[in-house]
């Protein structure tokens, strides 16, 4: 937030945008937008919007909302599908899945983990990405990690594409997910070993967690038509990836 001392022409205001208002002298450009506080609900002149809702997008409603993306009724040209304002969001679903658990683990615990003499000292413990053999590929290729963040912190990480595996929840199903990996060379005895170890102090040294990335989204609001000149998103409002 910036300085008021250094910048005193700004005003800050703690609510939330929910529309746009046309100027009704020019319907090219915004002149208000209304805003909700916990009080009431304001119009705000305004010179210029920017739609920063991320990848809630409420700028697209907002435009859509007051006929903007669509061909004016002084216009003789038909609006090419392509660039009205319901056609201008794309999307690409990769379908990344991965699991993470990440365990507190006290000093004696750590330095009795197992871990190969070679190993010990790395904070990459190993790491695993499938063999891209063809029935790899059709349900998922899969990566696997095992790593240190800090002196007594362990990350135990599994993550592949597709719907073809199921997303491990605990330290057993994260075993059984690594015993499933296709590798031409066997994984060594003393992963699935630590695995075991890690199990003992589950349930009160780990912290669990499973995403589902969302799809990649690009909002081509320069192929939209009829936008008004001072309106412009920002950030994921436009593009996540």
């Amino acid at each position: 937030m910036l300085n008021k001392s250094d910048y005193p022409n700004i005003e800050y205001l703690t609510g939330t945008v929910t529309d746009i208002v046309p100027d009704p002298t020019d319907p090219s450009r915004l002149s208000k937008v209304v805003v909700r506080t916990d009080f009431d609900v304001q119009e705000l002149h305004t010179t210029l919007v920017a739609d920063c809702t991320g990848t809630t997008r409420a700028g697209l409603k907002w435009l859509a909302r007051h006929g903007y993306g669509a061909p004016t009724s002084s216009s003789s040209d038909k609006l090419p599908e392509s660039t009205s304002l319901d056609k201008i969001k794309i999307s690409f679903d990769q379908k990344l899945r991965y699991s993470s658990i990440i365990f507190t683990l006290d000093q004696e615990f750590h330095d009795n983990l197992g871990l190969p003499k070679e190993i010990k000292p790395l904070r990459s413990i190993i790491s695993f990405l499938e063999d891209a053999t063809e029935n790899v590929m059709r349900r998922g290729r899969a990566f696997m990690c095992l790593m240190r963040m800090d002196a007594n912190l362990l990350v135990a990480f599994v993550g592949h594409y597709g719907n073809g595996r199921p997303q491990p929840r605990n330290v057993s199903e994260m075993k059984e997910y690594v015993r499933d990996l296709h590798a031409t060379t066997a994984l060594p005895r003393w992963v699935f070993d630590l695995f075991d170890r890690l199990q003992e102090v589950e349930e009160t040294s780990a912290t669990r967690s499973l995403v589902k990335v969302p799809p990649t989204t690009y909002v081509r609001y320069h192929l939209a038509a009829n936008l008004p000149t001072n309106f412009v998103a920002l950030g994921d409002s436009v593009m996540t990836g």
